[in-house]
């Protein structure tokens, strides 16, 4: 019995607590869903016609609102406009506008949205009309100070101060001004809020001209500044693949020289020990060196100097096609036009280079399942075709970054069209002169 009393006490502190805890937790969220409940709540209040008790929940709503928010920063300021200005709908019907005055004086010490201001504000206007009612002096002069007509239409600053003290005006003009106050004076209100002590002692456009001066040289400078960044950006690029492709062909003249003799004198060397060694042995070593020497050729031509080059751009590309396609991974078709004419070496290689950065791109990363290259050479220029039905790209600066680095360096140009889903198509067209035109091949 004992021990069936401590069971029983344990379970009872366990619901307790269970019970402290989510009471805990729907008091918490009834602090943080009091606004929006109360702000629903008036809201349909007021649409039944009980405008009255939407007038108390409104209050409320405000009152949580600002009890649990920074009333300093801006979207909270905007938020509680937006309550006041419902809660301005309902007195307006009641004709308690008076009552708004406190939650609106308290808000426009902050630097909140004037065109909800100017709607609250007209609601004011209308109710005191009806009522026969007159706002507060302190109140009207804060609603002045607050919009500052003067600073930018002096006329305008005097029919609000007259309409403020309770002067009667006619539908039209009323509405005419409040239009115009929402739509034209408060963006030009809050231009000018930015500069209010210079626009106070300065002729509105001639601080306008100014200004606009001001902003082209700035722009002007940034871009200036961003051309330079690029051009400096592109220069680098450029340098780094003279760099790369000079080391490229020191490379691949170690290789062929250095390791391509010692792998002829091994073979030589193979066949005297082959010689005196059992049969099963004789011709591995020597069939092994002939496949590291082959190894060796193909990184030379696919990777470093394409040694197929020598024979033309045309057959060089044929080749690389050739090899992409042994590898079964992306099936490229390769058409040629016009390819009879030899360029200068360097922008044959660099063609070729350019080409190759186009199919390994579209090996890496398109997942596609086929892919055209087309070369077409003419008179003045070559254009190159790259076009694949894999996954496509959404284009920006920072795409074909070696490819556009390339081009740069050759003076011609690249269009992207690709989004995703829908495949690539990169087009490029390279300016070629007569001194770059060698001989028929």
């Amino acid at each position: 019995m004992k021990f069936l009393s401590i069971n029983l006490s344990k379970k009872h502190s366990c619901l307790i607590i269970s019970l402290l805890y989510l009471y805990h937790i729907n008091l918490s969220a009834e602090i943080v869903d009091s606004v929006f409940y109360y702000d629903q709540k008036a809201e349909n209040l007021f649409f039944e016609g009980e405008a009255a008790l939407a007038v108390l929940n409104y209050q409320r709503a405000l009152d949580h609102y600002w009890a649990q928010r920074d009333p300093s920063e801006e979207a909270n300021v905007n938020e509680g406009l937006r309550l006041i200005e419902r809660l301005a709908v309902c007195l307006r019907t009641t004709g308690q506008c008076e009552l708004i005055h406190p939650y609106l004086q308290d808000q426009l010490k902050h630097n909140g949205g004037k065109e909800i201001v100017a709607r609250i504000t007209k609601k004011i206007i209308q109710c005191n009309h009806q009522c026969g009612k007159i706002n507060e002096p302190s109140f009207e002069n804060k609603l002045l100070d607050y919009f500052n007509l003067e600073r930018i239409d002096t006329s305008a600053h005097l029919q609000f101060k007259y309409m403020l003290n309770g002067a009667e005006t006619d539908d039209e003009e009323f509405f005419n001004f409040f239009y115009l106050l929402e739509k034209g004076y408060v963006p030009a209100l809050n231009s000018f809020d930015k500069e209010l002590e210079a626009t106070a002692r300065t002729n509105k456009m001639g601080w306008l001209i100014l200004s606009s001066i001001i902003v082209i040289i700035i722009l002007g400078f940034i871009l200036y500044s961003l051309k330079k960044q690029k051009e400096l950006v592109t220069k680098e690029k450029i340098a780094l693949l003279k760099g790369k492709e000079k080391e490229n062909d020191r490379l691949s003249i170690d290789l062929h020289d250095i390791l391509g003799y010692k792998i002829v004198e091994l073979k030589d060397l193979a066949k005297k020990i082959e010689a005196n060694i059992p049969s099963e042995y004789n011709g591995k070593l020597g069939k092994g060196l002939d496949e590291l020497h082959e190894s060796m050729r193909y990184i030379v031509q696919s990777n470093l100097t394409p040694e197929s080059l020598k024979f033309g751009l045309g057959p060089a590309l044929e080749t690389l096609i050739n090899r992409v396609n042994n590898l079964g991974v992306v099936k490229f078709e390769l058409y040629k036009h016009g390819l009879e004419t030899r360029l200068d070496k360097t922008k044959e290689k660099h063609i070729f280079y350019l080409i190759q950065e186009l199919v390994n791109n579209i090996i890496k990363h398109s997942k596609s399942l086929n892919a055209t290259i087309e070369v077409t050479q003419s008179k003045n220029e070559i254009s190159i075709l790259a076009e694949d039905n894999g996954i496509g790209y959404e284009p920006d600066v920072d795409t074909l970054k070696t490819v556009k680095a390339r081009v740069d360096f050759l003076k011609g140009d690249v269009v992207e069209d690709s989004k995703l889903d829908h495949g690539a198509t990169i087009i490029i067209n390279i300016p070629i002169k007569v001194k770059d035109q060698m001989v028929q091949v």
